[in-house]
């Protein structure tokens, strides 16, 4: 079955206009103690930002620039769902699992977020 993500969609989206795409992470690294629980990791990133969209592209810059497409796992038509903290122990995930990360880490952050499954 396929899936096709919305917020995957609009990571592509922007990958693809790589040239206008902004890095907020300023280089930001996540120490160990709080780079495998999701809260926690957002809450260190998004610490001291108030504009939603700025956290929002926060977000997505730091996932892009930390975690890696499985590209073993995106061939293997049994892989298993994927799970946030295997995503940020492993540091890769296909496509569900960067939309997966991507709205949870927006939730954390106090921002609305859907992730939408379909075709």
């Amino acid at each position: 079955m396929k899936y096709v993500f919305f917020a995957l969609s609009l990571l592509l989206i922007s990958l693809s206009a790589s040239a206008i795409v902004t890095d907020t992470t300023g280089g930001k690294t996540a120490p160990a103690k709080v780079s495998g629980n999701v809260n926690d990791l957002t809450a260190y990133l998004c610490d001291g930002i108030f504009n939603d969209t700025a956290k929002a592209n926060l977000i997505y810059n730091w996932i892009t620039h930390n975690i890696a497409y499985d590209i073993k796992a995106a061939k293997d038509p049994n892989r298993p769902p994927p799970v946030i903290q295997d995503i940020l122990k492993d540091k890769k995930a296909v496509c569900d699992g960067y939309a997966l990360l991507f709205t949870e880490m927006c939730k954390a952050a106090g921002l609305e977020a859907v992730r939408i499954d379909g075709y």
